[in-house]
């Protein structure tokens, strides 16, 4: 079931040897349900040559040490989404099926690969739950009485 949908990265990216995240505005949104699906879009790209662009999850307990979230069991890729071109525009999509849980605080981590100079990126973020209770029916609303005993 579909629970939250947002751009949660619109940015110009320059070279390959910075790794971009999302804004620290979004991480508890980003780990609040398992599945996750991002749609990367690629533009405006100034390049010599090949160009690659990664988003990666990456998640933590404490916002301080972030570790990449694994979607394959195995150990595979964290990649959520990988960009693929080397003179247009584009989109792609790609997920996380949430068979691993997320800790409570996730990120997206962008990075351009090959012989990019200049990209705009942008990663649309569809956040899913496998159809139980929502978030309203499992806590009390804002400013409801509680029961005390």
């Amino acid at each position: 079931m579909l629970r939250d949908a947002f751009l949660a990265f619109d940015e110009e990216i320059f070279g390959t040897l910075t790794a971009y995240r999302s804004s620290d505005v979004f991480h508890r949104r980003l780990g609040l349900h398992d599945q996750t699906a991002g749609f990367i879009v690629v533009r405006d790209i100034a390049y010599s040559g090949g160009v690659t662009v990664d988003v990666n999850l990456e998640h933590s307990g404490d916002q301080v040490h972030w570790v990449d979230k694994y979607i394959d069991v195995d150990g595979g890729s964290s990649r959520l989404a990988q960009w693929i071109n080397t003179t247009q525009s584009g989109a792609r999509w790609g997920g996380d099926d949430g068979h691993l849980p997320k800790l409570p605080f996730v990120r997206l981590r962008v990075q351009a690969t090959g012989s990019v100079t200049r990209a705009r990126v942008r990663v649309y973020i569809a956040l899913r739950d496998h159809g139980g209770k929502s978030e309203d029916q499992v806590r009390p609303a804002r400013g409801a009485a509680r029961a005390t005993g």
